[in-house]
């Protein structure tokens, strides 16, 4: 029993670590408009693994009026269908394909008329269901968005928070932060520097 402990603690030692890979993210942007503008709302897509079927939910503050929805550039091999009526809260966006789909960025625009008062007004998703090219369920990490609109009373002052991890460094590979002012959604990145190898 000693000497096979020894020898997995051996081989434990001598495997290399290997970067941990970023999990798929849909992300819903934050837009600032004013009182009652048509603004687009992009919804994306980062480090996508391959994807061959999902059902994103999407969930919106009522006093968001959605009028218009349009596919992407990403999951472009996949079809995708949109919902019978705009005005559903929430509804589904559903893409399926026979072929998995690996390109990242936008997946959908939604074409949403900001709310007549100043404040911030949630657009939500869930992934209820995604699959890759062997029908296996894929993890998606989920950031939510909103319309921001701005009191035309008060002078604005950007809060950029501390920022949120959009692409985590790896071993060969920098990582990026991001910061997103509250009010306006005005944004700025920073590189995040590579961990390098750890051989143990």
């Amino acid at each position: 029993l000693a000497l096979l402990c020894t020898i997995s603690l051996l081989i434990g030692l001598c495997t290399p670590a290997y970067a941990e890979t970023d999990s798929p993210t849909v992300i819903l942007e934050r837009v600032s408009a004013q009182a009652g503008e048509c603004v687009d709302v992009p919804i994306r897509l980062e480090n996508n693994t391959g994807i061959c079927g999902a059902i994103l939910a999407i969930e919106y503050d009522s006093e968001i009026v959605i009028t218009g929805i349009t596919q992407g550039e990403a999951l472009s091999t996949l079809t995708m269908t949109k919902p019978g009526k705009l005005s559903a809260n929430p509804f589904r966006l559903v893409w399926d394909g026979l072929e998995e789909d690996a390109s990242n960025g936008v997946i959908a625009i939604l074409t949403v008329t900001a709310p007549s008062e100043p404040g911030e007004y949630a657009i939500k998703v869930t992934a209820e269901e995604v699959l890759d090219g062997n029908l296996n369920a894929v993890d998606l990490k989920i950031t939510n968005g909103e319309i921001v609109v701005p009191d035309p009373e008060e002078p604005h002052v950007h809060n950029y928070g501390t920022g949120v991890v959009t692409k985590e460094p790896t071993c060969t590979e920098d990582g990026i932060k991001t910061y997103t002012c509250s009010g306006c959604g005005d944004s700025y990145t920073e590189e995040i520097p590579k961990k390098g190898h750890s051989y143990s």
